[in-house]
């Protein structure tokens, strides 16, 4: 259904009004007779006035940027097939700037040996340059992930069991498939319990916790998610990260002074008794129990606590100052 304005409407003063504001012009070509029309919106992208310049194909070769430039025989062959008629290019203005043009053209006059052009055609270079600048942000933040050896996932909003899609990882992360998957069996139910609390308060969820390798060894990661709210302040997903940072707490261990805590836990992994250590070590089952006295760490018996550590290492235990500041032992 076709639309009749009411009172006066100046087709020729809302075309100018549109080509401003839309950023586009119009344009016809006489393949033959190489004869072109330029609207003045056409001649506002190319930065040049109506009536100072006569519209020609070595005018628009001469201001089309080198890369882009076709021969008018090439183009006008291509034309009369039915190509090209449709293409982007660049424009370079006069004061050196560059525009960025698409144009969309069609074969017109009825007959069938297609010796007329017309076209439109429109300025994208904001279009461009968003793009350039949305392709600098990805891999500024594909560059930002590879450093911080991380995962980014988003989850839906219920906390109905974490559901974490992942949206980049740093390069290696992502050949072992999901990272959820691979948590580690004792640290699975506690990161899942952790989730639902957050997600159900709406409150910053982060967890602790140990990912299992391809060669069968685990490390340690931080997980870390916040909710993404809509402007009523509803929850409508979950941004979150999972970092490596096994570096971080191994990093400790070259300065580690184990505590009592440790020592009693070690024991217990190896189904030590105090004896047992003792005989391990070299050292009286009395500096043991001393030593095993007191929940953090002993002064005065750097040498002993060290010998105690590089046995158990030995044997199977493995000595962690976590990120939060708690001491902590596992088996290796």
């Amino acid at each position: 259904m076709s639309v009749r304005f009411g009172g006066k409407l100046d087709t020729y003063q809302t075309l100018l009004l549109l080509e401003e504001r839309l950023g586009f012009g119009l344009f016809t070509w006489d393949i033959d007779a190489d004869e072109l029309q330029w609207s003045d919106g056409l001649f506002a992208l190319f930065g040049l006035k109506p009536g100072i310049e006569t519209p020609t194909r070595a005018l628009a070769l001469s201001m089309t940027h080198p890369d882009d430039r076709l021969s008018t025989g090439w183009i006008r062959h291509e034309v009369r097939e039915g190509r090209l008629l449709d293409r982007d290019f660049r424009v370079i203005l006069r004061d050196g700037r560059v525009r960025h043009i698409s144009q969309l053209g069609w074969l017109t006059g009825g007959d069938d040996n297609n010796t007329h052009l017309a076209g439109v055609c429109v300025d994208v270079t904001p279009l461009f340059e968003a793009r350039l600048q949305s392709e600098l942000v990805q891999r500024r933040f594909k560059e930002l992930v590879n450093a911080a050896s991380c995962v980014v996932w988003m989850a839906p909003p219920d906390d109905d069991g974490l559901q974490a899609n992942r949206l980049m990882s740093a390069e290696g992360l992502d050949a072992n498939g999901d990272w959820l998957d691979r948590v580690f069996a004792d640290d699975k139910a506690a990161l899942l319990a952790n989730w639902s609390r957050a997600a159900a308060s709406q409150k910053p969820f982060k967890f602790l916790h140990r990912i299992m390798e391809s060669d069968g060894s685990s490390r340690w990661y931080r997980s870390h998610a916040v909710p993404l709210r809509d402007r009523d302040s509803s929850v409508i997903e979950w941004i979150g990260v999972t970092i490596d940072v096994h570096d971080l707490i191994a990093g400790t261990q070259e300065t580690l002074q184990i505590t009592g805590a440790q020592i009693r836990g070690g024991r217990g992994i190896l189904n030590w008794s105090v004896r047992d250590l003792a005989n391990a070590t070299g050292l009286t089952i009395g500096v043991i129990r001393r030593l095993e006295e007191f929940d953090g760490t002993s002064t005065g018996y750097n040498e002993a606590l060290s010998v105690i550590l590089r046995t158990m290492e030995a044997a199977g235990v493995e000595f962690l100052m976590l990120p939060n500041g708690k001491p902590a032992v596992r088996p290796r």
